[in-house]
């Protein structure tokens, strides 16, 4: 998260996708881990206007189970992945899901 704090985004994506790497090898972390790193992961990505591909993870994200903390923050985000691609049906039903 330092990383895209100081803008560096494509060392945050890559950090961010080798503890995907690392979680799934089972040699790091739990799936709390990787969740983190979904969504670093997706913000990186989101701050390099790749919204397509963030608004992917986004999703995942908010549809991992044990995640209602993150899973608001997510729809968010993957409403405004849409809003900035000028998709504004899509990005109303995100935000529109955050009400709920």
């Amino acid at each position: 998260m330092a990383h895209l704090n100081d803008g560096r985004t494509q060392e945050a994506q890559r950090l961010a996708q080798r503890l995907g790497e690392l979680v799934e090898a089972g040699v790091a972390g739990s799936a709390n881990f990787a969740v983190e790193g979904q969504l670093v992961l997706a913000e990186a990505l989101f701050a390099q206007q790749a919204y397509a591909e963030s608004e992917a993870i986004f999703l995942t994200v908010m549809a991992a189970p044990g995640e209602d903390s993150r899973a608001a923050r997510a729809l968010s985000r993957a409403g405004w992945c849409r809003y900035l691609t000028q998709d504004w049906a899509a990005a109303a039903e995100h935000f529109h899901g955050l009400k709920q």
